[in-house]
């Protein structure tokens, strides 16, 4: 099954820091181009990995670092030619005019670099944290272009009003028959308040978690809630009633207070 409204996204640049387009500058049929970047200013952006030139040639394309990284081995590259040797990257492409950007990724860590063909590159540093969140530094004013920002802007709105549109559906407070109940509000973000007994808390354990996100699998009654938990993302799935006012989740039945 598909989802049919994901979980909310974050901020318009942190989405276009996942969704880089190719584009390039068209060089000569035989012919060698070397852009010299200024190692001073790159060098204030990340100095643990900066660029300090890059050679196009006719059928490949060379691309020196430095920085206080000792090898890049531990990155993936987001396109199959990449070669490594020592501080330099060789894309081997017989379509070198395909290529204006550079992606490379550990996991945790994420850079792009954009305008390789020009006297300084624009950058990216995007790094993930233990919650899954998306944290920029770099050159966010003139890394994208109007029209990818604007065009970002209005997919969170999209995705805004879709998760305002399900939150909508479970607004308030539903009980189970043991007490146990979920409370959903919203202030900054949507909000989860959580008394769930069970067999390892037969008192009770109660949570409050913000950042709450919600997802639909299409085509059916099936909804999902999300949100961070400690290191971790914590997930309910739950089955909703015709009638929409009474959820099965976890084995129990929860009836939504009038």
């Amino acid at each position: 099954m598909n989802l049919k409204n994901g979980p909310l996204t974050p901020s318009p640049r942190a989405i276009l820091a996942s969704i880089l387009l190719m584009g390039m500058m068209l060089v000569g049929c035989g012919n060698t181009k070397t852009y010299t970047y200024n190692s001073s200013e790159a060098k204030e952006r990340f100095e643990d990995f900066y660029l300090t030139k890059t050679v196009v040639g006719s059928n490949y394309i060379k691309i020196y670092w430095e920085g206080t990284m000792d090898s890049l081995e531990n990155y993936h590259f987001h396109d199959d030619s990449v070669e490594l040797d020592g501080h330099t990257i060789i894309i081997n492409t017989e379509e070198p005019e395909n290529y204006t950007e550079l992606e490379l990724s550990n996991g945790d860590r994420t850079y792009c670099f954009r305008n390789l063909y020009s006297d300084m590159y624009t950058a990216l540093q995007i790094d993930m944290d233990s919650e899954g969140g998306l944290h920029v530094e770099g050159d966010e004013d003139t890394f994208f272009t109007d029209e990818e920002i604007e065009a970002s802007r209005k997919r969170a709105e999209i995705e805004a009003k879709e998760q305002e549109s399900l939150y909508v559906i479970f607004e308030g407070t539903w009980k189970a028959e043991d007490g146990s109940y979920f409370s959903f509000s919203k202030d900054d973000t949507y909000c989860l308040e959580t008394f769930w007994i069970s067999e390892e808390h037969p008192n009770g354990e109660k949570y409050i978690n913000p950042e709450l996100e919600f997802s639909h699998f299409e085509d059916s009654n099936e909804y999902q809630f999300s949100f961070p938990y400690g290191a971790m993302m914590k997930c309910y799935t739950i089955e909703l009633s015709e009638s929409g006012d009474v959820m099965e989740v976890e084995g129990k039945t929860l009836t939504k207070e009038l």
